[in-house]
């Protein structure tokens, strides 16, 4: 599946305004290139056909960051690209035409804020760009950035109906990235990293992703059932992440600089744990306040391992890591 022309003009400009727009040569219009020199690099810059075909993320480095609460964004899904995040959300909510509405209560749900337009269809149109036609194709597709390509996006779907008609719907909305061979799966005891990894939460069936197979969408598993469960066995190749609030783990972080060294060995512990059982694991709710505490959290996470750092202030975060 490919989408109009026009459609993917009108994200890719967008993205580009986000991102900021691809560098031209540092040679255009230099005072000391010669006359003739200058004529023909003139020339060649304005050649499409010399232009980096994946520009489009070429200076972002990739960040352990997720993108908390995207959808509050001005530019949801692309200003956490353009800081690098390698992770986002979007909060889905059942209409009663069967649409996927995306917003954080009911009260802030638009026919035009779906599940696709905000990030299926832009994700599809930018892995397209990153993936043109080479007589050379990677074994598998480039992922978002051009800086890292094989650094998968995570793409955490919250479920906020419990309705059995949501998962088949979310799956169908997800065949387009599927087909192109874009969705990390796991099939036949083996997990298969792509472009992008789906992670279900909030009300996602778990049920239904053990089920699936191929598995395409994977569960975010609570974290902190670990710590109650130091025993806990889950089947191989169901979880995508382990996720759990920061505060609920380790209590209130009071120290102005971040978490003291028995909150930091706790973290420490819970992240080896789960990646005894292949976990990757993300913290949210973190401290917000003052910004010292923030950052220093943000960095002691970072440092013990953690794979994703739940974070509202993106910009500020890639900043700081």
């Amino acid at each position: 599946m490919r989408l109009p022309t026009v459609t993917l003009s009108f994200t890719l400009f967008t993205l580009t305004g986000v991102l900021g727009a691809p560098a031209t040569s540092h040679h255009d219009h230099h005072p000391h290139t010669p006359a003739p020199l200058q004529a023909v690099l003139s020339r060649w810059s304005s050649d499409p056909r010399s232009r980096y075909p994946t520009d489009l993320t070429r200076d972002i480095s990739p960040k352990p960051l997720h993108s908390h609460n995207d959808y509050w964004r001005r530019v949801p899904l692309l200003t956490g690209l353009s800081t690098g995040a390698i992770s986002t959300e979007a909060d889905i909510w059942l209409s009663p035409d069967s649409s996927l509405l995306i917003g954080h209560h009911p009260s802030s749900l638009t026919p035009n804020r779906t599940l696709n337009t905000l990030y299926l269809t832009p994700l599809l149109e930018i892995l397209d760009t990153m993936n043109p036609p080479t007589p050379s194709p990677p074994e598998t597709p480039n992922g978002v950035f051009d800086s890292a390509p094989g650094q998968t996006l995570y793409l955490f779907l919250d479920l906020k109906s419990t309705s059995p008609l949501l998962f088949p719907l979310v799956l169908d909305a997800l065949k387009p990235l599927r087909e192109n061979d874009y969705l990390s799966y796991y099939a036949n005891g083996a997990y298969h990293r792509r472009p992008v990894t789906v992670i279900g939460t909030g009300a996602m069936p778990m049920d239904k992703v053990v089920e699936m197979h191929p598995r395409y969408v994977f569960y975010d598993f609570p974290l902190d059932r670990l710590v109650r469960e130091p025993e806990l066995e889950v089947e191989k190749g169901v979880v995508g992440m382990a996720s759990t609030s920061l505060r609920m783990v380790v209590g209130e972080v009071r120290g102005v600089e971040g978490m003291d060294k028995e909150q930091v060995e706790t973290v420490r512990a819970l992240v080896g744990e789960a990646r005894k059982r292949g976990w990757g694991v993300r913290f949210w709710d973190t401290p917000g306040w003052p910004g010292s505490r923030r950052r220093g959290v943000w960095r002691q996470l970072v440092e013990a391992g953690v794979r994703l750092v739940s974070v509202d202030e993106v910009e500020e975060a890639a900043w700081e890591l």
